[in-house]
């Protein structure tokens, strides 16, 4: 709100401007709990399947994780990553996804291999 105020050169946070910064702030909460959400159900089934690879998935599967293709799941993989919950693994002819157990000790956790 206050980059808003910033960039229109307003001197107060008028009501239009405060308006619009809820709205901002609404729509951008809604799109986090999607992505929460697709998160979290990839993660289910992951625990469930203990490993998801593109020759493999189901169209249930992506509809369970609402997306429409395994590619569409790298956004979601790559922030279940950077929490060390997941893995990714490139095989040259397939792309597997695999949990990471966070009670493992340290070291155990399964290695990737990026293309």
């Amino acid at each position: 709100m206050l980059l808003e105020a910033i960039e229109r050169g307003a001197d107060a946070i008028d009501l239009d401007l405060l308006r619009h910064g809820l709205e901002a702030s609404e729509m951008s909460r809604r799109q986090r709990l999607v992505l929460e959400s697709k998160e979290a159900r990839l993660k289910q089934l992951l625990d469930e399947r203990n490993v998801l690879s593109d020759e493999d998935i189901q169209l249930e599967d992506l509809e369970f994780i609402d997306v429409r293709s395994f590619r569409d799941l790298f956004p979601l993989l790559e922030r279940l990553e950077e929490q060390d919950l997941a893995a990714r693994k490139e095989l040259g002819y397939a792309t597997e996804i695999e949990p990471i157990d966070v009670t493992a000790p340290f070291g155990e956790y399964p290695t990737t291999d990026r293309a």
